[in-house]
């Protein structure tokens, strides 16, 4: 069923007809993908790729609670393309001894893109406060990050979307 809403979906798009419909599918037929961080990345990465999305807010707080909750497990570099886009090393983030992820994007903010100085300017105090709280906190609102993300990419590009979550064979 999944697979013939996405070819509607793709032949959608494909008409000029219309405003093109950003979508993704994923499929939670793996256990690590039950688990809301995982599942959050794998759609994050997905939309990424596709679609260019920049989910500024959601690896910032991401990378926060995996330092803060797992600081013997080193960050992964493809799940966080902000960082690569400021150049900061996967070395740097994961040394115990280094700065703070906020010490670190303010060190290399000078390489970011106008939209990310705009994006920090406008949510660094909430972020500095996002730093200070515990990694529990931070993991349930994990989604709300997301959603917020994906709501600005939305409003810019005054595009719909569709998010196909097959659960079929999880249950």
């Amino acid at each position: 069923m999944i697979s013939e809403l996405q070819k509607v979906i793709e032949e959608y798009n494909l008409t000029d007809q219309h405003l093109p419909i950003d979508w993704a599918s994923i499929n939670l037929n793996t256990e690590t993908l039950m688990e809301k961080g995982t599942f959050l990345v794998t759609l994050k990465k997905e939309f990424q790729k596709k679609y260019r999305v920049k989910f500024h807010f959601f690896e910032i707080a991401h990378s926060i609670y995996w330092q803060k909750s797992h600081p013997e497990i080193p960050l992964q570099k493809d799940n966080y393309s902000l960082f690569q886009e400021l150049g900061i090393s996967m070395l740097d983030i994961s040394d115990p001894a280094s700065s703070s992820i906020i010490s670190l994007i303010l060190k290399n903010i000078y390489r970011a893109s106008k939209e990310f100085k705009k994006f920090w300017n406008s949510q660094k105090e909430e972020i500095r406060k996002l730093a200070e709280k515990d990694p529990t906190y931070i993991e349930e609102n994990l989604h709300l990050y997301w959603a917020r993300d994906f709501w600005n990419h939305l409003q810019y590009t005054s595009k719909p979307a569709v998010i196909f979550v097959d659960t079929y064979e999880a249950l």
